[in-house]
Parts: C-alpha cells; structure tokens; sequence
C-alpha cells in the first residue's frame, strides 16, 4: 500500500472492526467547543488543571495506570493513533503494508518529526520503542510472542517479522493502554524493562516535559518545534495545536477542593469529580462540566499469586457475596452515571461486546460463599482491601465491599493510600489480598492487560485464557471471533482474576475560559485554549 486512503481500506481481520466505541460525550450545552461563544483559537496562557492523584511515573509504557496517560498523551505519541470515532489512523508512521502471507509489515514514517530534546525521529527509535514495548507493556509482551524481528530498512522504513500471523497487531501499536510510545532509542535502549525516570520523558508531542515537584505539580511546556499532521481526524489523531504556553498539573487528592478550585477560578480544569454531584454541578455558573461516557469499570482484583486467593474456591466465594449493584450505587451516586454490564468489553464496542458466558455475573448467593469459604479453609485472617480516595469511587466501592464481605463472614482491613502507593504496593504479592482500581478502553483481547497472564498485578496464571487469546490472534472470521469472546467470558468468571463492577462515566468540570477542549476519553489538551489569554 502507498497511500493512506489503501491504508484505512485494508482489511487486517477484524482490525477496525474492533474499534467502534463511541466518541465521548459530553453536555452538548457546556462543551467548549461547542459553545456559539468559542470564537477563534488564541495562543498563550497556563492551563492549571488539578489532577487527582501524583503519577508513580510518567512512562506510559510501563503502567496502565489513567494518571500516567492524562499527562502522558500530551507528551508522547505513537506509530498510529485512534481518531475521534475509534477508528485506527497513521500518526507517526506515513503508510503500512502486510505480505500476503501476514508475516510481514512495512512501515513507512512521516520524515521531519523531532523529540522534544532535538534530535530527529527515525527508525532506529522505532525499533527500540518497540523492542521496550515487548518487554514492559502487556500488549507488546502478546505481541512480541508472535515477532521475530523488528529492523530498520533505512531511517524510514520499518519492516516486522512474524513467525505465525497475529491479527491484531496493528491494533496493539494503536491501543491506549501500556502504550508503544515512540521515545529516543537511547533512552529506550539504557532503560529496558525499568520505568524511565523524569529527566527521561521524551517524546514528540504537542507538549514537553519541563520540570516535577513530587507530590505537587508537574509542568509541561509547548513544545515549538511540534510537527503536526494536517487532517481533522480528532481523538488521538490528525491535527493537532498547542495553544496554551503552559500546562500545570496540580496534584489536588480532595474532590471537594478541585471542584471549588475551578469554581473560584484558581484551576482551570479538574478531573474526578464525584458523579453524585453532577446535578449540582450542572447549576454552577462558572463551571462547565464533561461526561466521560463511557470512562471505564469498577474492577476488585485479587492477588492470586499468594495465600488465600491463590485458591480459585475463595475468589469465587467473594464473587458470589458480592452486590454489585449496592457498590455501584454507593461508589458512583448518580444512577444515570452507572450501569451494570457483565462482558469483558463495553457494551459500544458493538464487535466485542457479549453477555453469553457470563451468567455468573453479580449472582448473589451467601450459602454458596460459605461453602466455598469451608472448602478453601478460610480460617478468618484479614482481608487487606488495597484502595485510595484520590479516585472517591473506588474507596466509596471498597466500604462496601468490606460490608458485604464481612456480612458472610470474612475478617476485611481496609488499607487507604495514595494512588502512586497503591500503584506501587499492588506490584508486591506480600503487601495486600484485594486492591481496587478501574478498566478502561482497550480495543483487542490482546491488549486487555488485566486478563493477560503475567501482564497485570495480581499475579494471574491461566493455561485456558493464554489458549484462547493465541486463538484470537489468529482469527479473522467475525463468527469465530464471538465464540472466543464468549468463552473468555466464561474462563474469566470461572477463574476470576478480578471482580468487574459497575461501568462508570466520569465526571470532568472547566473553567468558563477554557474553549475548544475535545473531552475525548481522558485529558488532552492540544486545539484548547483560554479566552482572554492574550
């Protein structure tokens, strides 16, 4: 293929198909760019944003976590990109081809992209991005089972080798979770499997990093020498526009003091905020608020890589104890902001999405908890609930949890902590039985890190899961695809690494002066701006 048009026409199995969430709505009366007001974008200004919690990293690669990617994705950017409606797009890279034979790609690169340290972007940093993406991301290590090679033809052209074909590949190297971000190949090569540190984050976006406060603030800085792309693709994708001079990420854990800082006009955005005030939020004049639909789930997951919840019979015990109704009420508030869904992907993702195995899903039923509990020895130890109020809906969820847990008879210590801490603890399988978190979009089995053996904390081991995603690498058949679909279901629910909650919309509020913000998934803010900045 030459151009780009042959390009978005190729049909890689289920490629695009697999990518049809809906964009992100917002309140069509409040959205900046939409407002008759918005006029025409202004250069300058400091965007203060309060952030819910201080990132353990800002390598977007080595963590899944959504406070690394809200700054992440002004910095770094990747080979191709999902636009506004889901659908994959060239970014970095100018074209693709696969062989006949599906064991070989050509990826050709846009020329001229510069990092934010000056140095030209070219294949070699390709080729050492991914190689680090295959040791550190869940997607890259499924990935990097199939290739047998990553090379660098000249400083354009990338060519992949495979051994067996792997469907979803191009999917991977698009996907929003543990990223295959494009950073320099020496900094990718003298960090391997280690997160990179501060003075590390480099990459080729709108924005450059500039300076880190632990625990207070990080601040990027538009990056001048920004090459951007010229479509009006939206989402990741396209063309984008670094306006604001400025972006300050203010680490703000109260969810009452980022709503009242923004209304006090001392932020200019803030994220999280507690969906049970969405009503109120809508009567504030000087707030304008941005539903994230859909966010992402509730998940409780366990750590299976040590006593007790190495005994499937104990997680299978808390799942039948559970209401997930009750958590979702509690955890979320607003029941217009919630909804109870049992698949492994969400309900817009109309080609993944299905209910069939999973009718194990919020099924409560105490004297089967008990018995389970007798079977798998549970002698009383403590629980340790792993949670934090830097996200209030996973601690309102874990109260609960604790609650109908200890109804049934199990010993539960909620431990709360920063998320970073909790980012770090759930890596240790002494340090906890049970942590709380969320899932976010991932747009292939493959890159879905929490059902990946060995790619996601909690220490999962599944010979029956690691047969169905080699199948699902494979396929290409839609009808062959569903029935995979519906038996990770049913391995999911039968094993369950974790416990999936309610599916969440999240709520966002900016300030009157900010215009032109997308409200696409999460936080990005290139094509924004300030009225009034100049």
């Amino acid at each position: 293929m030459t151009s780009h048009t042959k390009m978005q026409k190729a049909k890689v199995g289920a490629l695009v198909a697999a990518l049809t969430l809906l964009t992100a709505c917002s309140s069509a009366s409040n959205d900046a760019s939409n407002r008759p007001d918005a006029g025409d974008p202004q250069k300058g200004g400091t965007l203060e944003i309060a952030l819910n919690g201080d990132p353990a990293t800002l390598d977007w690669t080595s963590t899944s976590a959504v406070v690394t990617r809200a700054v992440g994705w002004n910095i770094f950017e990747q080979l191709f990109a999902l636009d506004k409606d889901y659908a994959i797009r060239p970014m970095l890279a100018e074209d693709f081809s696969m062989a006949e034979n599906k064991l070989s790609y050509t990826i050709k690169l846009r020329e001229g992209i510069m990092f934010h340290d000056g140095s030209e972007f070219d294949a070699e940093d390709v080729v050492a991005s991914l190689k680090r993406w295959g040791l550190v991301s869940g997607a890259g290590i499924e990935a990097f089972s199939n290739i047998t090679s990553v090379t660098a033809e000249n400083p354009t052209t990338v060519q992949i080798e495979l051994d067996s074909p792997f469907t979803p590949l191009i999917t991977a190297l698009a996907d929003v979770r543990q990223t295959a971000i494009m950073i320099p190949s020496e900094i990718a090569d003298a960090t391997g499997s280690d997160a990179m540190q501060d003075n590390q984050i480099i990459g080729t976006g709108p924005y450059k990093f500039a300076s880190r406060e632990p625990g207070t603030r990080i601040t990027l800085e538009r990056f001048e020498d920004y090459s951007s792309r010229s479509e009006d693709w939206g989402g990741l994708a396209g063309a984008k526009a670094a306006y604001l001079d400025t972006l300050k990420y203010n680490i703000v854990t109260d969810e009452q003091a980022r709503l009242n800082g923004v209304q006090a006009g001392q932020y200019d955005f803030a994220v999280n905020i507690p969906q049970d005030l969405y009503e109120q939020v809508k009567t504030m004049s000087t707030v304008q608020p941005f539903i994230v639909s859909p966010y992402a789930w509730l998940a409780f997951v366990f750590n299976k890589g040590a006593p007790p919840f190495d005994d499937v019979r104990l997680r299978q015990a808390v799942a039948y104890a559970l209401n997930l109704e009750e958590i979702g009420a509690a955890a979320v508030g607003n029941e217009d902001l919630y909804e109870l869904d049992p698949s492994i992907f969400f309900p817009e993702q109309k080609s993944l999405h299905t209910t069939e195995g999973t009718e194990l899903y919020n099924v409560q039923d105490v004297e089967k908890t008990k018995a389970l509990m007798i079977e798998a020895g549970y002698d009383g130890t403590p629980i340790r609930l792993l949670t934090t109020k830097d996200y209030p809906e996973f601690y309102k969820a874990a109260v609960v949890i604790a609650s109908q847990l200890e109804d049934v008879g199990f010993t539960v210590d909620i431990q709360v902590a920063d998320w970073a801490t909790v980012v770090e603890r759930r890596q240790d399988v002494e340090a906890y039985e049970i942590f709380t978190t969320s899932s976010s979009f991932s747009s292939d089995p493959t890159s879905q890190a929490w059902m990946i053996p060995g790619a996601w904390p909690g220490s999962y081991e599944s010979p029956a899961m690691e047969k169905l995603i080699k199948q699902w690498a494979l396929a290409s058949d839609p009808d062959v695809e569903q029935d995979l679909l519906a038996e990770m279901n049913r391995v999911v629910y039968t094993e369950v690494p974790e416990i999936k909650g309610s599916v969440m919309s999240a709520l966002y509020v900016g300030g009157n002066d900010l215009e032109g913000y997308p409200n696409w998934m999460d936080t990005t803010f290139w094509n924004a701006w300030l009225s009034g900045s100049q």
